[in-house]
């Protein structure tokens, strides 16, 4: 019977059986899993995602929903909240989708650090600043697990993740369609407003903005712990039929939370030397399948976006370099071009300045074996005449080809921050960035309290317990170094560019900030209470702003370094941030400019002044003259 006449034939009865058998699997462990060595999570997701998997054929066949049946499993599932797992069944304590898919990825990484050292060691490696503390405090004992050889080897936490993602395909699967909602029919409004209530918008945006663990270089065709591509379709699908994009605000939004950091992934791995990796043609097919046909289909939004010109330049130029993919296949290669023609027909053409010049290096390499599609070509050519009519006649190109932005598929991206090693610190300086080291803890701590953390001997998301929550002398020498390390590394930078560090007397008065309530210091050590010192009214000058984005590159730059060496040293590895400082998205550069710009606020309140001279000679007299005055 195949699926066409499975839908036809399918009587209620007979789905009330599937989902009375879905909501056992809901609340009672899989005996022959517990047989096996596998720890007993409380419900069954490998037999649940069976279950899910049977209904989601009934309700979609040919590329539609069977409005029939999709209205008839969402009322059965309402009426059975167990089959919607223990996150979205509305007891308390659940936490939703966004809590659920973060639980199913700590324990697929727990589960591939407990396999053996080498996985914790690239787990590690892979971690960023935060770091992974969850990899040391395990909830269930792995130790019994079967061998991964196991042709029956099922990774527990993928599985929880698979379920929840196989569910919310089926959600999003038997959501009514636009047409019928605008007729107004009661039912499929009703219905929508259910889907809507399981999942939310912020859980949704949430698990979008999760980044994906990368395969290791030494075993390229191995699924990584965690995340996949599939996992995140299912969650575009759902946001695309339940909710739609129906502003700017939410359009911008997905694409630098969520989409531009993917985009980026995809173009890092065919570089990489594994592009033909099952994760890299995975992620291709959720780009090319998902991501990008939805942008296009809301491609109105570019339009009057100026105040969102450098996140629009940043995902032109990352599509872009994604159309020079080797592994894409020709169905996906015409989706990138559609995307590119979609988004530069809803821009000014002064706003693709820097494509122009992207162009003019990429042009003259191509050769007769170059591929020419007469359509595209027929597309672009309109589109570069606008960009030459647009420019201003004063307009010109740099003539050296090396100034131009230069972006090739066959160059991995090999950081090059400035030496600092033997440039030394100005005087008077050290003990002013340690008292800032401690500053800026002290700020980390403030804010992790008002949002309701406390220390714990070990790391805890779920009750929301941390171990560094205490006082800066009571870290360890590692993690204080932590914290000065970056703060004299980036002086040493200004340093050999040329500025000067000079002490004078300082000129602004600070205070401290607002302290936690002292409900939320229950679980501190002593009477410990961050105060960190208020800058907020401290003001930087535009030149310092400018020094900002300097140092915060050349942060990012000393970070891929350290990263690339960590990798280099268990035998390679790609980070999805392992990428140029202009490839970031601005709330990933936020995190470097946040501790610059603090860090300068805190030396000018303490009497430090960082300015640059220019020496010129006079007659007898040689004059010093700051660039900041």
């Amino acid at each position: 019977m195949d699926n066409n006449e499975l839908a036809l034939a399918l009587r209620e009865s007979h789905l009330e059986r599937i989902v009375a058998y879905l909501s056992r699997a809901g609340v009672q462990s899989n005996p022959e899993l517990l047989a096996a060595g596998y720890p007993d999570i409380g419900w069954d997701p490998v037999e649940g995602e069976r279950f899910l998997d049977f209904l989601r054929f009934c309700v979609w066949v040919n590329g539609e929903s069977v409005e029939e049946n999709a209205n008839l499993v969402v009322r059965l599932l309402i009426r059975r909240p167990e089959c919607l797992g223990p996150a979205l069944r509305g007891e308390s304590g659940g936490g939703g989708l966004l809590k659920a898919m973060k639980y199913g990825i700590v324990m697929s990484e727990q589960i591939a650090a407990a396999r053996d050292s080498a996985s914790c060691n690239f787990l590690l490696a892979m971690a960023d600043s935060q770091g992974k503390p969850y990899l040391a405090n395990c909830k269930y004992d792995f130790s019994s697990l079967p061998s991964e050889d196991n042709e029956d080897y099922i990774d527990m936490g993928s599985a929880i993740l698979s379920f929840y993602s196989t569910l919310v395909d089926l959600l999003g699967r038997c959501a009514p369609s636009e047409e019928t909602i605008k007729a107004g029919r009661s039912d499929s409004v009703r219905a929508r407003s259910i889907l809507r209530s399981l999942v939310s918008m912020a859980d949704l945006e949430g698990i979008l903005s999760l980044h994906f663990l990368l395969p290791e270089a030494s075993k390229p065709d191995s699924v990584p712990p965690g995340l996949t591509p599939e996992h995140k379709a299912a969650m575009v699908m759902f946001l695309e039929r339940v909710y739609g994009i129906d502003n700017q605000e939410t359009f911008f939004r997905l694409i630098e939370n969520g989409f531009l950091a993917d985009l980026r992934t995809s173009t890092t791995l065919d570089t990489s030397g594994i592009a033909e990796s099952d994760f890299a043609l995975a992620l291709n097919r959720y780009l090319c399948g998902a991501v990008l046909p939805l942008l296009t289909k809301h491609a109105k939004f570019f339009e009057n976006a100026e105040h969102k010109s450098q996140l629009m330049d940043s995902l032109l130029h990352t599509v872009y370099r994604l159309s020079k993919c080797r592994s894409l296949t020709a169905g996906q290669f015409r989706t990138v071009t559609d995307f590119l023609v979609a988004h530069t027909s809803n821009m000014r053409p002064i706003m693709m300045l820097k494509l122009l010049g992207m162009l003019t290096v990429d042009l003259p390499v191509l050769t007769e074996n170059t591929s020419y599609e007469p359509e595209l070509f027929s597309r672009a050519l309109p589109c570069l005449a606008a960009i030459g009519c647009a420019l201003s006649p004063d307009c010109s190109v740099a003539n050296n080809m090396e100034d131009l932005p230069h972006v090739s598929s066959d160059d991995a991206y090999i950081p090059h921050p400035i030496e600092t090693k033997k440039v030394p610190l100005p005087a008077n300086i050290a003990p002013v960035l340690q008292r800032f080291a401690e500053h800026y803890h002290d700020l980390w701590c403030a804010q992790m309290m008002n949002d309701s953390w406390l220390y714990g001997e070990y790391y805890d998301e779920d009750d929301k317990l941390h171990p560094s929550l205490v006082e800066f002398r009571s870290l360890r020498n590692k993690e204080q170094k932590k914290l000065v390390e970056p703060a004299e590394e980036a002086i040493k930078a200004v340093v050999a560019w040329g500025w000067q560090v000079s002490y004078s007397n300082p000129s602004n008065r600070t205070q401290p900030v607002s302290k936690p309530s002292i409900a939320n210091m229950g679980h501190s050590i002593g009477s410990y209470c961050p105060s960190p010192v208020d800058l907020k009214n401290v003001a930087l000058s535009r030149d310092m702003l400018s020094l900002v984005e300097k140092v915060s590159s050349h942060q990012h730059a000393v970070w891929c370094k350290k990263k690339k060496q960590q990798l280099d040293a268990i035998g390679g590895g790609i980070h999805p941030l392992l990428v140029p400082y202009d490839m970031l998205t601005e709330t990933e550069k936020d995190n470097y400019r946040k501790h610059v710009s603090e860090l300068f606020k805190f030396l000018q309140t303490n009497g430090f002044r960082i300015a640059k001279y220019v020496t010129w000679v006079c007659s007898k007299y040689v004059h010093m003259i700051s660039l900041t005055d």
